[in-house]
């Protein structure tokens, strides 16, 4: 039933955790020493393909125990659960189990070693005891939770709060609390039952597909679309999203513009539409040829205890100069504020895999024009321009970029956090800050890019990892930077080979322990102040030798 035996699947770990122990591998090396030493003496002179820590190709076969424990540390990085990534919270009569935010999107599996065993109330282990012996499962069907029913209504959970685990591959208990911030979170604006009848104004339901009513449809209020349908947009149709409006879906959406008649949701240019999020989403959602623009993505109301009225900015396109908006303050309707939900990017897919092609995002003034948390991913053959803030932040997601190109982003054209993304054949033009900025343990392929007019290049910073191919800038004035900045990573590495730059101030710079290689040889001029030279942009401190 393409279901885990979890028996199975359990036994095998724990060999492979036996497998991969320095104990085992220093007994199975001093038992055989002798017999390993004979084999060696006979074949010593035979010439051999073969795969070590060291690399792969010919040579004289011998064997090495730093082989061995190279290998277990592979088996071991793959198999260790990351405990500390689980977060408990109660749900009406059910708990639910999920992955932390900083959890990368394809480690989930590392979660199948841990059950919930047991609930302490009053964190005395005799005095009650809720038995739950359930094996924790994560899957796209539960939007990586999982889900326990429970009774717990004659039970106060302030006190009924010690959540005992066990990790059968490393064979130990473990136990966290529930968090109570996040439990029972009632969010007003969006998910209550009038909200998800809404979208019922705008599209017409058939059986599970939802189709606009009319080519064009405006919309000026908040909408939130549920799980269950899926949302179809024809060749030249348009959502236009007034005074902020912002689309919440948990249902995926496919567009199918054309190349002459092509899908928009937008904004007015003098009254910018919010945007859209799909949020925990089972099914991959699909845009093709579709415009995004005049959007501000997720705005914030406030109300002024003076005059004991709400309030939000209406934001429009300024003429005065390029990359600028004015924000004017408007009062609203409401009889609260917003503020349940923090949403960075005008399109935004959390846990909500995508696949981008021939879209154009234009005139954004949110945080980030598009950004991907906890997805899968691929864009193609797409356009940023005139961005506000950054063009694109992808959150521990994993994907594909090729053949794009980003002219007059405000902040950073790509940002990466804890992702492993391939980048191809991309064109950068006046981006404000880095060009590709990549952080928290990323690990990114960068293969044929051109840059012009920018600060930064490349940025490889905090435990992340950057390959980069085929590189040309002109005037960048700091091609490539590797560096440290958050004390609770390591610090950032590149590798470089078959670069271009022209009119730079200095090529590569590094703090203390970071590198860069060009061609496998070390390379980055070292900055005493790196952080400042970067982000405060103080050049009175670069170091040119």
């Amino acid at each position: 039933d393409k279901s885990i035996n979890q028996d199975f699947y359990n036994l095998y770990l724990k060999y492979l955790k036996k497998i991969s122990s320095k104990k085992f591998i220093e007994n199975f090396y001093l038992e055989r020493k002798k017999r390993i030493e004979e084999i060696n003496s006979h074949i010593y002179a035979d010439v051999s393909f073969y795969s070590t820590s060291r690399g792969y190709g010919s040579g004289l076969y011998y064997f090495d125990i730093n082989d061995l424990f190279h290998r277990a540390k592979i088996i071991r990085n793959k198999i260790d659960t990351e405990n500390k990534a689980l977060n408990i919270i109660k749900k009406g009569n059910s708990l639910e189990i999920n992955l932390g935010f900083d959890t990368q999107f394809a480690n989930e599996k590392k979660q199948h070693n841990i059950t919930l065993k047991n609930l302490y109330c009053d964190q005395e282990i005799n005095k009650k005891k809720i038995t739950f012996d359930k094996q924790l499962e994560f899957s796209n069907s539960s939007i990586y939770s999982t889900i326990i029913p429970v009774n717990l209504d004659d039970l106060d959970l302030k006190n009924c709060n010690n959540f005992e685990f066990y990790d059968v591959l490393k064979d130990e208990i473990f136990f966290l609390k529930l968090d109570n911030f996040n439990s029972d979170v009632n969010f007003l604006s969006f998910f209550d039952e009038k909200n998800s009848k809404s979208f019922e104004k705008y599209f017409f339901k058939k059986n599970k597909n939802l189709t606009l009513k009319s080519d064009k449809i405006i919309i000026n209020e908040n909408i939130y679309i549920p799980a269950g349908f899926q949302i179809i947009l024809s060749p030249g149709q348009e959502i236009i999203l007034t005074n902020n409006s912002l689309i919440i879906s948990k249902s995926p959406w496919y567009t199918h513009g054309t190349s002459q008649d092509r899908v928009t949701i937008r904004g007015n240019k003098n009254n910018f539409g919010g945007g859209l999020l799909l949020l925990g989403v089972k099914e991959t959602s699909n845009f093709n040829n579709t415009n995004f623009e005049y959007l501000s993505g997720y705005v914030l109301n406030f109300y002024d205890t003076n005059s004991k009225k709400y309030f939000s900015n209406k934001i429009s396109l300024s003429d005065k100069k390029k990359n600028s908006y004015n924000a004017e303050l408007n009062q609203i309707e409401l009889n609260q504020t917003n503020e349940e939900l923090k949403i960075y990017g005008a399109i935004s897919f959390h846990k909500a895999n995508v696949n981008l092609s021939n879209i154009k995002f234009e005139n954004i003034y949110s945080e980030d024009a598009l950004n991907i948390v906890n997805s899968n991913f691929t864009i193609k053959n797409s356009k940023f321009k005139n961005n506000y803030s950054d063009a694109i932040d992808f959150d521990f997601s994993n994907g594909s970029i090729e053949n794009l190109d980003f002219e007059i982003i405000g902040n950073d054209a790509l940002d990466f956090s804890g992702s492993e993304v391939l980048v191809e054949k991309i064109k950068f033009n006046e981006i404000g800050d880095k060009i590709i900025s990549v952080g928290e343990n990323s690990k990114i392929q960068i293969n044929e890019i051109k840059g012009y007019n920018s600060f930064v290049g490349v940025a490889s910073k905090d435990g992340s990892s950057v390959n980069l191919d085929n590189i040309f800038f002109d005037n960048v004035k700091i091609p490539l930077a590797s560096y440290n900045k958050k004390k609770a990573y390591d610090n950032g590495t590149m590798n470089v080979q078959n670069i271009n730059f022209n009119n730079y101030l200095v090529k590569w710079i590094r703090d203390k322990r970071s590198k860069i290689f060009f061609e496998n040889e070390e390379k980055g001029i070292r900055q005493e102040d790196i952080i400042s030279l970067i982000y405060e942009r103080n050049l009175n401190s670069l170091a040119y030798n």
